[in-house]
């Protein structure tokens, strides 16, 4: 009874935990829109600088220090887009702590325990999302010449793997899905991660005290 108690404890807090960083990451998202915005309000004011510098109407200081204010609001858009990536990494860390908790009735132990196939989706869809981040921002700043058309090719190679691994990793997810046949806790493993498993085979054991 003590030991189901501190799992109770344990669970609500990592509950808890997991409800705070869900509202910082809706905080993130909002603020993300909002700099999204901003910046494309700052490339738009560029490209009317740009004709009026050409046109001869403003000088070239005042073109650059547009494209200065640009170039800060991706900047400050590309800090709030990682800061989201780094909080979505650790809750699927909590999540993971979750999942090794006692099961209820239901709930997928072999995904398997969620940090096998499942949370591996996930951290490849948040590497995916990430390499995506880091590819659209290297593309703007090639676009604009500060970086070199190599680091641009890296980054998109970078992109492409990103996305070939997610894919990977969505193809195991299906693999494996044992559903516990009754409230429990999970005992020891009898097999190795990655193993194949014959019928009948024994996985590991569900106690139900």
């Amino acid at each position: 009874e003590q030991q189901q108690q501190l799992l109770v404890q344990q669970q609500r807090a990592l509950t808890r935990r997991l409800a705070t960083m869900s509202r910082e990451a809706a905080q993130f998202s909002r603020e993300i829109e909002s700099l999204r915005a901003r910046v494309e309000i700052a490339k738009r004011s560029e490209g009317l600088h740009r004709d009026q510098f050409k046109a001869g109407f403003i000088s070239e200081m005042r073109l650059q220090n547009v494209q200065a204010d640009r170039l800060e609001q991706e900047a400050r858009l590309s800090g709030v887009e990682r800061s989201l990536l780094t909080l979505r990494r650790e809750m699927l860390t909590v999540s993971a702590e979750l999942s090794d908790l006692p099961l209820r009735l239901g709930k997928e132990i072999a995904n398997l325990d969620r940090s096998m196939a499942q949370i591996g989706q996930e951290r490849a869809e948040a590497e995916a999302e990430f390499a995506m981040i880091e590819y659209r921002n290297t593309k703007a700043l090639a676009d604009s010449n500060v970086v070199s058309p190599n680091e641009l090719a890296m980054s998109k190679a970078q992109y492409d793997k990103a996305k070939a691994e997610l894919s990977v990793a969505q193809a195991h997810l299906g693999f494996a899905q044992i559903r516990a046949p009754f409230n429990g806790i999970i005992g020891r493993f009898h097999v190795r991660k990655g193993s194949l498993l014959d019928e009948g085979e024994l996985l590991t054991e569900l106690s139900d005290n």
